[in-house]
This record gives structure tokens, sequence and C-alpha cells, in this order.
């Protein structure tokens, strides 16, 4: 059984202190920013990339962090929140790219 605190909804602002903490670059278009993150030198992604809508703060609900938790390679929503806590580094996350690379 899922433990409720994971499925509460995530400040938007948080999530996207995250993203830019952990070498997401930002891209802004008419209707949604981008935030991907791109490891030529390495080569352990092509790129991972996740959007944002513009509608103000609002909280991120359960459904989209799943996605984005898809978008970003993530094996769950829970991977998500610990990357959003701060407790997956910059570091730690690309070694779940080069993990999830040497899968394929």
């Amino acid at each position: 059984m899922e433990n409720t605190a994971l499925s509460m909804p995530v400040k938007k602002r948080k999530l996207i202190t995250a993203l830019e903490q952990k070498g997401f670059r930002k891209k802004e278009t008419p209707h949604h920013t981008y935030y991907s993150f791109t490891d030529n030198e390495e080569k352990i992604c092509r790129r991972v990339r996740t959007r944002i809508s513009h509608g103000g703060e609002k909280d991120i609900d359960d459904n989209l962090l799943a996605q984005m938790a898809k978008q970003m390679e993530f094996d769950s929503r829970h991977v998500l929140e610990k990357f959003i806590e701060c407790t997956i580094t910059e570091e730690s996350y690309r070694e779940i790219l080069r993990k999830k690379r040497k899968e394929v």
C-alpha cells in the first residue's frame, strides 16, 4: 500500500528549483516551459525532456508527476519525489541514466 504522503501534490516552484539545480536547461515557449537534460560529453542520454505549463503557481498533481517521472526516466513517481526533495543529486541522476543506457 502506497504511503499517502507520497501522493500529495508538489509545489510547482519546488519542482522547478530541483530541475534547475540538477542541470536541466530551461526553454520558454508561449504555452509551456520545457526543461531538458543533455549530457553530450558522457553520452549517458540523448536528451531527457519534460514540460511545465505556464498556468500560475499551481501544485502539480499525481497524474502529471507520474508522466514527468516517465519522461525523466525514473522507475516510479516515488523516485521523482526523492529528486525533488534533493535526496537524489545531479550525479545520482546521471548514474540512473547510465544504468538505463546499459539496459538498452
